[in-house]
């Protein structure tokens, strides 16, 4: 195209530009190869990391320029906007009133605010029916803490390792629940729970 400036360069390893050639407006490039020669022709250079000073004119660098659309850049600068530079929806003042635009920061700050209000609640919902939730052996227990001595020392030393050892499944139970993953031994306590408990019930009723 007759748009493009067309041409090629030729850079040094270094970073030196050691040859430029621009194609005439009236012309085009369409491709660039090397010459290819036999081994030994050219001799062998040895590799350094100095730089080599350059045959062209060293040109000042031209200052980085927004990204004009092609159908733009012959058009003046003022007639066109490459950037929307209005608030977001949300961000915008409502008619009528004389509050300012929020900004993002402070947007972003409510939500979490909003987010963690609405995480608060749910986890209050959540807890609720756990609190008025009561194992059937928690009202075992209870029901066995305020019972009378049954006159019997042996007996009751039997009831105080039964309810003991209820109370440890309770525990290993509620971390069960909690997520946390039990030991083979910790899973067989808690098997033996029925069986724990028809031997306390059997204790209290003197069977």
């Amino acid at each position: 195209s007759s748009d493009l400036g067309n041409g090629y360069k030729i850079w040094h390893y270094t970073g030196t530009v050691l040859h430029k050639y621009d194609v005439p407006p009236n012309e085009e490039l369409w491709q660039v190869s090397w010459q290819p020669f036999l081994d030994g022709v050219f001799k062998a250079k040895s590799i350094t990391y100095q730089a080599v000073p350059g045959d062209l004119p060293s040109a000042e660098p031209k200052a980085a320029q927004a990204y004009r659309p092609p159908a733009l850049r012959n058009k003046p600068t003022t007639s066109y906007n490459l950037h929307e530079d209005e608030p977001p929806q949300n961000m915008k003042p409502q008619s009528g009133s004389n509050e300012k635009p929020v900004s993002k920061t402070a947007l972003k700050n409510q939500k979490k605010r909003e987010a963690k209000k609405a995480a608060k609640q749910e986890g209050k919902v959540d807890a609720s029916p756990e609190l008025e939730f009561e194992s059937e052996t928690t009202k075992i227990l209870n029901c066995a803490s305020t019972a009378e001595s049954s006159g019997d020392p042996d007996v009751d030393k039997k009831i105080k390792n039964l309810k003991k050892k209820l109370k440890a499944i309770e525990q290993l139970k509620e971390q069960q629940a909690a997520g946390k993953n039990l030991e083979i031994n910790q899973l067989e306590k808690i098997q033996k729970e029925n069986d724990l408990l028809k031997d306390l019930q059997d204790l209290q009723l003197g069977v």
